[in-house]
């Protein structure tokens, strides 16, 4: 795809896993910005990305990871810009209340 052209620049993708570190440095260039409107944890417990398992980082370093740092072509799309919800927990549990209001949020973030 990035040979014809295509680099998703223009594209806001979300993540719905564990969360997202926001402090990666390969993830960081492509960060929509402003916690409040690019970050959800309907558990309250982190005001900005955040992944305590690193599942979440994984899966959007595969969609849209710009590697400036680390130098290698990583993401699918390293033209589009992340958004993030953290669907599980500080202990790796869920809620289907959190992922409804995730849910929510995706449709107007």
């Amino acid at each position: 795809m990035w040979a014809l052209g295509h680099s998703g620049t223009g594209i806001v993708v979300g993540s719905f896993d564990t969360g997202v570190d926001g402090t990666h440095p390969d993830l960081i260039p492509n960060y929509r910005g402003n916690h409040a409107i690019s970050w959800f944890d309907p558990y309250g417990r982190h005001d900005e990305p955040y992944d305590n398992n690193g599942h979440g980082t994984h899966t959007t370093g595969t969609m849209v990871a710009s590697g400036e740092f680390s130098g290698f072509l990583i993401g699918v799309a390293p033209g589009a810009r992340w958004i993030a919800a953290k669907g599980w927990n500080d202990r790796d549990n869920a809620t289907a209340s959190a992922f409804h209001r995730i849910f929510e949020w995706f449709l107007a973030p």
